[in-house]
């Protein structure tokens, strides 16, 4: 019973290997893997030419760069996600950056859109939709919200249909605040 010694070999080993597993899994929750951001601040402005009908229009409009929408957006989002790519897009005649939002566990969550023009926070038109149901009641549903302006002021345009599908009214949520006008 005295004379036998324990062989420590293969324990040492084992421990190693768990040590490694265990460090790269914590690297690979820390990481971004292949959503990888790009932080850069783009100073170049961006040239918006209207015309219609071959005859130019002196409408010349700079626009934020895609790095100045995401830092804005970066206001917007809490612990636990990061931005990723900022796509220029239209929601009707309104240029907005659509900013799209990640977990760390690279699952998509949201898009925040940024006016490409005023660099100004868009709700959603998901959000429009949310904001725009509280003003509702029964036996009415709401239709696809289309971006405007009225008075001079982005809303979302909330269409209201009976449950037959006819048309009764609009209403209208300020597209910057959520709020109904």
């Amino acid at each position: 019973m005295g004379g036998e010694k324990l062989n420590r070999g293969p324990i040492v080993v084992v421990i190693i290997i768990i040590i490694a597993v265990a460090a790269a899994g914590i690297f690979l929750v820390m990481s971004n893997s292949s959503n990888d951001t790009n932080n850069s601040n783009n100073t170049t402005p961006i040239i918006i030419n209207n015309s219609t009908n071959n005859t130019p229009l002196n409408n010349n409009t700079t626009i934020i760069s895609a790095g100045r929408a995401k830092e804005i957006a970066n206001q917007f989002i809490g612990m636990g996600v990061y931005l990723g790519s900022a796509k220029l897009s239209k929601f009707n005649q309104t240029l907005v950056w659509n900013v799209t939002v990640y977990t760390v566990q690279n699952k998509y969550v949201d898009s925040i859109y940024i006016d490409a023009h005023t660099g100004k926070k868009i709700i959603s038109p998901d959000e429009a939709t949310q904001d725009a149901q509280q003003s509702t009641g029964m036996g009415v549903y709401l239709g696809t919200p289309t971006l405007k302006k009225v008075n001079n002021i982005q809303v979302w345009d909330v269409p209201v249909y009976t449950v037959q599908g006819k048309y009764v009214d609009s209403i209208y949520i300020d597209a910057h605040t959520g709020k109904k006008i």
